[in-house]
């Protein structure tokens, strides 16, 4: 019986795992001669998550197999049970890998659905933002202006308002710098680009030489931001 029971562990345990071996082989030289490696364009394809599904599939049954094997023999043998554990766990994990990829291809489906129609919204910021700390204002201007009009209560809505004021400001066009940084003050008075933004357009009233105006805008950031740093800078009249 023991003798049995050892030809039949050989056989459950070897020959799939022999056979899996020899697909995934054929599998990998395929896409080598096609040039299709879904790994290298890191991605995940439905071709991977069904390969996987065969792998515990087929580890499900020889752990099956195994258990009814070992239930007709008497005594259990110690080693049969210890490799008997070991299928569990490849089998637990093998479920684990089969969410994951469930997981990803869904994502992926999501990013080329976004990719093939519009930029991303936290893209479009990104891009926007990296324009303008590399000087090109009116590229940043582009895609902040995307963001702040198809995101008004975006999370980054108040900053990319804010930057488009501060790209016009660079290019020395104060009143189109000026009107952004009144949609800061006025839409995000509790945003941390508020304080700048009030003390961005009274210097840009300065620039334009309304003096009345750029007063009115120093005394409201007294007021309503005493403590910030635009504020410590009004006061010494530095602006």
């Amino acid at each position: 019986m023991r003798k049995t029971l050892a030809i039949v562990l050989v056989l459950l345990l070897f020959s799939p795992s022999y056979a899996l071996s020899l697909r995934r082989k054929k599998k990998k030289k395929a896409q080598k001669t096609t040039g299709v490696i879904a790994e290298q364009k890191g991605g995940v394809s439905q071709e991977d998550l069904a390969l996987l599904r065969a792998d515990f599939n087929q580890l499900r049954e020889r752990l099956k197999a195994l258990e009814e094997a070992l239930k007709e023999c008497q005594g259990t043998n110690s080693e049969a049970m210890r490799k008997i554990e070991a299928l569990q766990m490849r089998v637990a994990a093998l479920e684990q890998k089969i969410d994951e990829l469930k997981l990803a291809i869904k994502a992926q489906g999501r990013a080329q659905t976004s990719s093939s129609g519009e930029i991303p919204r936290e893209e479009l910021y990104r891009k926007g933002f990296n324009a303008f700390i590399e000087g090109r204002y009116e590229e940043a201007i582009t895609y902040l202006r995307e963001y702040a009009q198809k995101y008004p209560q975006g999370k980054a809505s108040a900053s990319a308002m804010f930057w488009c004021g501060e790209s016009y400001f660079r290019m020395n066009n104060y009143a189109a710098a000026a009107s952004w940084y009144e949609k800061v003050v006025s839409l995000f008075p509790q945003s941390i680009k508020a304080p700048t933004a009030l003390y961005r357009l009274a210097q840009c009233y300065k620039k334009m030489g309304n003096a009345r105006k750029a007063k009115k805008y120093i005394r409201e950031l007294l007021q309503k931001y005493p403590g910030s740093e635009e504020a410590s800078l009004a006061k010494r009249g530095e602006y």
